[in-house]
C-alpha cells in the first residue's frame, strides 16, 4: 500500500501521530494528508446518520395492491406533471413561418428588452408567423446562485420575470402563436434543483403550450406533408471548428429523419444546410435529401461580466424559416418584412 493512500494515512493518525508527523513521514503537506483522510471517511459514509425506518413486515404487505397503487400514483402524476418528448402540430396545406428564439433573458441588465418586445409584438401581428421557444426566457438567477453579481445585476426580480413570460404566453395562446417551449438552466432548471419543481413549466401548463423537459421532436404537418424538427435548449457535443456540431451530431446519431435541427443556449447564430441521407432519398425513404442545422442567438447583447469572463459576447439573431408543403421545401427568411411574399 502506498504511503500516501488515505487508509494508511488514517491508520497513522488513529495510532496517535500528528498531522505534522504524518507529513514528514510521507512527504505530503499536512493539509493534503488531512484532506485525503477527510474525503476517504466521507466516501465510506462515516459520520453520516443512517435513519432507522419502522417498516411493516414484508409478509404482511399486499404486494399486488402495493404495485397497483404505485402505478396508479404514477398515472396521476403524468396528468399533473406530464413529460412531453414529441408533439404533432397540424396546419392546412399552405406555407407557414416559424421563428426560433432562445436566451431572451428577460429581466437581465444586459438584455435588449425593446427589441424583444418589438419582435414578440410582430409575431402577434403577422399572419402565418409562429414562435418556438428554446429556453432561457427569463434571466432567472436565484439568490443561491454561485455568482452574487449575476444575481444583483438583474433589473427585474425573478418573480416579475416569470410573470412577464406568463403574460406573453397568455397572449400567444389566445392567437395560437407559441408552438412549444424547452427546459433550460435559466428557464426553470435551477428552480428544480433547489425546490423540486419549475414555475416556468407551470406557466406553459397554464396556457396548454407544449413544454419539452429535454430534447424533443416537433412533427409539423402541413396537410399531408410532415416535417421533422428536433429541438432542444442544448444538444450534446461542442466543437471549436463547427458551431453546428451539436446539431450535426444529433441528426447523425439520434434524429436521422430530421429536416431541421435547432438549439439555443450558445448565444451565437449559425446556420448550415447540407445534403444528407442521399441514398435514402433516392430509394424513396426520405422526402428530401436536405437537412438544416440551426444555432440560435440571444437577446443578451450587453457586456455581461458573467458571460464575457467565461465566453464571448452573444449575438442577437433569432432565425425564421418558412415551410412549404409543395416539394417539401424549407427556406430561411432573413427579414420579417419579406414574409408577406414568402408566405403566398
Amino acid at each position: 500500500m502506498s504511503d500516501s493512500h488515505p487508509s494508511y494515512l488514517r491508520r497513522l493518525h488513529d495510532d496517535g501521530m500528528t498531522w505534522d508527523e504524518i507529513a514528514r513521514r510521507t512527504g505530503l503537506t499536512k493539509e493534503a494528508a488531512r484532506g485525503r483522510v477527510k474525503r476517504y471517511k466521507k466516501a465510506l459514509g462515516e459520520g453520516r446518520a443512517i435513519p432507522k425506518l419502522d417498516i411493516a413486515d414484508i409478509e404482511e404487505l399486499d404486494l399486488d395492491e402495493a404495485m397497483e397503487i404505485a402505478d396508479r400514483l404514477g398515472e396521476i402524476m403524468d396528468v399533473i406533471d406530464p413529460i412531453i418528448t414529441d408533439i404533432d402540430l397540424y396546419f392546412p396545406p399552405k406555407p407557414i413561418a416559424i421563428m426560433f428564439s432562445s436566451c431572451a433573458h428577460i429581466g437581465g441588465r444586459y438584455t435588449w428588452h425593446r427589441e424583444v418586445r418589438d419582435i414578440f409584438n410582430t409575431i402577434l401581428e403577422t399572419d402565418g408567423l409562429y414562435l418556438g421557444l428554446l429556453g432561457d426566457e427569463p434571466e432567472g438567477f436565484l439568490p443561491s446562485f454561485r455568482d452574487a453579481r449575476a444575481v444583483t445585476d438583474q433589473i427585474l426580480p425573478v418573480k416579475v420575470q416569470i410573470a412577464i413570460l406568463g403574460a406573453y404566453l397568455k397572449r400567444w395562446s389566445e392567437r395560437g402563436k407559441c408552438l412549444f417551449g424547452c427546459h433550460s438552466q435559466h428557464g426553470g432548471g435551477w428552480f428544480e434543483r433547489l425546490v423540486g419543481f419549475s414555475p416556468i413549466k407551470d406557466e406553459f401548463r397554464k396556457t396548454e403550450t407544449p413544454y419539452f423537459e429535454g430534447s424533443g421532436i416537433v412533427k409539423l404537418w402541413l396537410g399531408e406533408e410532415r416535417f421533422v424538427i428536433p429541438v432542444a435548449h442544448s444538444f450534446k457535443g461542442t466543437s471549436i471548428y463547427n458551431p453546428n456540431h451539436s446539431q450535426r451530431r444529433a441528426t447523425l446519431f439520434d434524429y436521422p429523419s430530421a429536416d431541421l435541427c435547432v438549439q439555443g443556449d450558445r448565444h451565437r447564430y449559425a446556420v448550415q444546410q447540407m445534403s444528407d441521407r442521399v441514398d435514402e432519398f433516392l430509394a424513396g425513404l426520405r422526402p428530401s435529401p436536405k437537412v438544416w442545422h440551426v444555432q440560435v442567438g440571444t437577446a443578451k447583447m450587453g457586456s455581461d461580466p458573467y458571460t464575457i469572463r467565461g465566453w464571448q459576447h452573444g449575438f442577437f439573431e433569432w432565425p425564421t424559416f418558412v415551410f412549404y408543403p409543395e416539394g417539401h421545401r424549407i427556406k430561411q427568411c432573413f427579414e420579417l418584412k419579406d414574409l408577406k411574399w414568402m408566405l403566398k
